[in-house]
């Protein structure tokens, strides 16, 4: 049944009993039916009157409206009233056994109107009650289950955007957080690598301390541009973000392997195989994998030499960056072991479809190689440079 609160009758249930009650009485006088009360039309009009006005409650009491319905048509002939309490009861009322009692009761009621001589179609006439009365309380019952259909339907649509919606936030809070990691742990780690050699320079000279405080700087705004970037994705609508500048790619490798030569490091770049152009997605992975590899030689191995191979194949990209042991000449500055810099570019690559693997070399050196599927699409732009 409904709450206890939705007992009072609301517009649309008055309205029906309205209607119902006037087809009743405008029915009971002027035609002449089968029913208990006989030729007694204004006491037949009654009763169909005082049993339409019980419609107002047939969501709160159904079971109740449909046994005084049922007993109105066997006094005064209302099948019309009859037929929709039965329907409602079906609808509202949870307990299948009550509704299947309240129809028999309607239909053995309306079997009692139909003895005497008069009514020489009894038997056909109670099949038709029997259907009639029967398919209005199914049919109730049919909707309802439906409606409660769509509504557990509608509520788990509404629960899987809702986890839609979560997961988005999740995807999004992950990938910014890679992002903040590839532009903090690379720029700051050359920023201290530069600001260790400037601490222990002091006999270089002047030229050489301005060169280092010069790259250090560039560094700097570098990081703080590439974080503003970051940021202003985050900004609300209508406000100021930062005007959005191309991400790096297979074009700016050539620069990031420059900037860690700066810093001491020393690498050799190679690019072999009939060179393609890959999606800007990849393109940007194939630049973050090769920027956390050398960042992590930098960081956990000073003094190592670095090696970063591209190797376009048919229809792929393999990076491969290797570095040899530790060589201890560089290796002063201490950093926080993360371990997040690999996991979040072993996401990235397999977000393309790639492979990822990480380990170490027999020689105590340290691999990271990644295979980047792409289309096979025409070189269209700037080659990085590349040295042996």
């Amino acid at each position: 049944m409904r709450a206890a609160e939705e007992w009072r009758p609301d517009r649309t249930d008055i309205g029906l009993a309205f209607m119902v009650g006037a087809f009743g009485v405008f029915d009971s006088l002027t035609s002449d039916a089968n029913n208990l009360l006989g030729g007694h039309r204004f006491a037949a009009a009654a009763v169909v009157t005082a049993a339409a006005v019980t419609l107002c409650w047939r969501r709160r009491w159904p079971v109740a409206v449909a046994a005084l319905s049922a007993v109105a048509h066997a006094l005064a002939n209302a099948p019309v009233q009859l037929m929709l309490s039965l329907g409602s009861a079906g609808y509202h009322e949870r307990s299948g056994a009550r509704v299947a009692g309240v129809t028999l009761f309607a239909v053995g009621l309306h079997a009692t109107a139909l003895t005497g001589e008069t009514n020489p179609s009894g038997v056909r006439s109670l099949l038709y009650a029997l259907i009639s009365f029967g398919g209005a309380a199914v049919a109730g019952a049919l909707l309802r289950r439906y409606t409660d259909a769509a509504a557990c339907r509608e509520s788990a649509l509404a629960r899987e955007r809702e986890r839609s919606v979560v997961q988005a936030r999740s995807q999004e809070r992950a990938r910014i957080a890679r992002e903040m990691h590839d532009v903090v742990a690379h720029r700051v780690t050359l920023i201290v690598v530069e600001a260790g050699a400037l601490e222990a320079s002091a006999g270089r000279g002047e030229a050489w301390t301005v060169s280092a405080a010069r790259r250090i700087r560039a560094t700097g705004r570098t990081a703080l541009e590439e974080l503003r970037q970051i940021i202003g994705v985050l900004a609300p609508a209508g406000r100021d973000a930062a005007p959005l500048a191309p991400q790096p790619g297979l074009g700016a490798i050539g620069t990031l392997v420059e900037s860690f030569r700066g810093a001491a490091m020393p690498v050799t770049f190679a690019v072999t195989g009939q060179r393609r152009s890959l999606p800007p997605t990849a393109e940007r992975t194939t630049f973050r994998v090769v920027q956390e590899a050398l960042t992590n030689v930098l960081k956990h191995a000073g003094g190592a030499q670095a090696d970063v191979r591209l190797d376009f194949r048919k229809d792929s990209l393999a990076v491969r960056v290797t570095n040899t042991a530790c060589g201890g000449a560089a290796g002063t500055t201490a950093f926080p072991a993360g371990g997040a810099g690999l996991e979040g570019i072993k996401e990235r690559v397999a977000l393309l479809g790639g492979r990822f693997t990480a380990h170490g070399l027999p020689d105590g050196g340290f691999e990271v190689s990644a295979l980047i599927p792409f289309d096979e699409v025409p070189w269209d732009s700037r080659s990085p440079s590349e040295s042996e």
